[in-house]
């Protein structure tokens, strides 16, 4: 066979070694994609916050979805779930980079949101909707989603309620704030620290409130203000008008709930951290019919650092009333009537801490602690009323520094442990055996990386690297079932790279949203 061929024109010759570079090309490819191609979903498609210690693993991919897939012209700029569907905002190519949400260059006249129902082998889409004004913060409510002056529900995509005006998209930790600028409290503190565009409103209303004259440059501390509850439908629940007839601003707090109540504050310097103003509570307002009651509040009011909730209301410490160097663990119901008073004993977690920590069940709620529960963990360090729990940095509420008690370290360049916090509320197994968050740059996995979306998986709490979602061409994610994550494609930016993606490696150059499972074994 070599020889017949020896003998034929070099033209000839020349011919079948390029048809023959091709077919072995062609086969490579399709070994290749054979190889590389997702399998589908197959799980048990469990809505979880939290992620199925089989990640520990590392990742594989479920399935790839283009724009053309979903539906969209352009590319998906952030995406949420609202009990168990997929939520995407998709943006044209051309708009600024999504972790933008208070750019109005975001706002274009194609944007949209699409639900998908990612259950089956692959994604399905449910409905699209267009947002021809979308800009700032889509409040996540209950079972809906608002946005500008509509509320769509997620399961169908059907709007339910136009309202009159669109909510202020500005977030507020208070309203006491040099702009004044309307904002919205929507009960979730570290919701102001989140790049995402899609925020849960954790009240049964939103709180709109606006000084009752203009200022111009900032709000003094007597100004009075205007406030507003909405409820999902746009209709108004309540009005209320702060007082300042005392000096003082008295003005809800963004803070969660206790029972439907959350407490009124004004601010004051603190006598601790001289320069540093701190919120003094003055009583406590009824979300449902916006009524105001001071309670059984000392006369002089209550340091906000000196309060949490709890299940029944509220929990505080207070200089006790039989020993002049002792303190009292307080109990307040939601409207700040006392109920019970026991002697403060220190242990092994701080006040501090244990205001800085979330709890949620195993099914991926969040837990609220009794009083009773709140003093025995703070005393014993255990946590025996909750599945898991996490503690977040007192620089950023956003950054978590423990899980289930354990303190989480990073392991430095130069090979030495030390503790550590991870960014952007991580994602974390329910066992607390590892954490999926952003890459830190001050570890050997965080040298040289360029995107903030960068997401590893971390052992905990040894900060030991296990994965990396760029391992599978991913970059971003967020939890949709224990063991599925939706994640951002990190497309290559190298010509090389490319053509790697187009001969099977993730992601392929059109996908623009991806399911990621844990890693199948072999």
């Amino acid at each position: 066979m070599t020889t017949s061929i020896r003998r034929l024109p070099r033209p000839v010759r020349k011919l079948i070694a390029a048809i023959t570079v091709l077919i072995v090309a062609a086969l490579a490819l399709g070994l290749s994609w054979l190889t590389h191609r997702p399998t589908g979903y197959s799980g048990n498609a469990r809505v979880s916050s939290f992620i199925s210690p089989d990640f520990a693993s590392g990742f594989d991919v479920a399935w790839e979805a283009t724009a053309s897939d979903l539906g969209i012209t352009g590319q998906i700029a952030a995406t949420t779930t609202i009990d168990g569907v997929l939520i995407a905002l998709a943006l044209p190519e051309q708009a600024d980079e999504p972790s933008q949400p208070t750019n109005k260059k975001t706002a274009t006249s194609t944007a949209e949101l699409v639900g998908i129902d990612a259950s089956g082998k692959t994604p399905t889409v449910l409905w699209h909707h267009d947002l021809p004004k979308t800009s700032g913060k889509l409040f996540v409510w209950e079972d809906s989603i608002v946005v500008g002056d509509q509320t769509i529900r997620a399961s169908d995509g059907a709007v339910t309620a136009t309202w009159k005006e669109p909510l202020p998209t500005e977030l507020r930790p208070s309203y006491f704030s040099h702009s004044p600028e309307p904002g919205t409290l929507v009960g979730i503190p570290y919701a102001l620290g989140q790049k995402s565009p899609f925020v849960r409103v954790m009240w049964p209303v939103a709180l709109t409130c606006e000084p009752a004259k203009s200022w111009d440059l900032s709000i003094p501390n007597d100004a009075e203000f205007s406030c507003q509850a909405w409820r999902k439908d746009g209709t108004v629940a309540w009005t209320y008008r702060t007082s300042g007839d005392d000096g003082h601003q008295h003005a809800p707090v963004n803070v969660p709930a206790a029972n439907g109540y959350v407490y009124v504050a004004h601010p004051s310097l603190d006598d601790e951290e001289p320069g540093r103003s701190s919120w003094v509570i003055d009583g406590f307002i009824n979300l449902v019919d916006g009524s105001y009651v001071r309670g059984d509040l000392p006369e002089s009011g209550l340091f906000e650092s000196s309060i949490l909730a709890t299940s029944e209301g509220w929990l505080t410490v207070r200089p006790s009333t039989t020993s002049k160097f002792a303190e009292d663990y307080v109990s307040l119901s939601p409207d700040g009537h006392q109920i019970a008073q026991t002697p403060r004993v220190y242990g092994s977690l701080t006040w501090k801490a244990f205001r800085a920590t979330t709890c949620w069940d195993p099914q991926g709620q969040v837990v609220t602690p009794t009083a009773q529960q709140a003093i025995e963990t703070i005393h014993t360090g255990e946590v025996p009323w909750a599945a898991a729990c996490i503690e977040r940095t007192d620089t950023d509420v956003s950054d978590v520094k423990a899980i289930n008690g354990q303190v989480l370290m990073v392991t430095t360049a130069d090979g030495y442990p030390e503790p550590a916090s991870y960014g952007r509320t991580p994602i974390v197994a329910l066992d607390g055996s590892f954490l999926v968050a952003e890459a830190r740059s001050d570890s050997p996995d965080g040298e040289g990386v360029k995107s903030a979306r960068t997401m590893i998986l971390y052992d905990a709490p040894s900060g030991v690297r296990l994965a990396a979602l760029s391992d599978v061409g991913a970059s971003s994610a967020i939890p949709l079932y224990d063991d599925l994550l939706v994640a951002s494609p990190a497309h290559p930016d190298s010509w090389l790279a490319r053509q790697r993606a187009l001969l099977g490696t993730y992601p392929h150059p059109d996908t623009v949203l991806m399911g990621i499972t844990p890693k199948r074994a072999g």
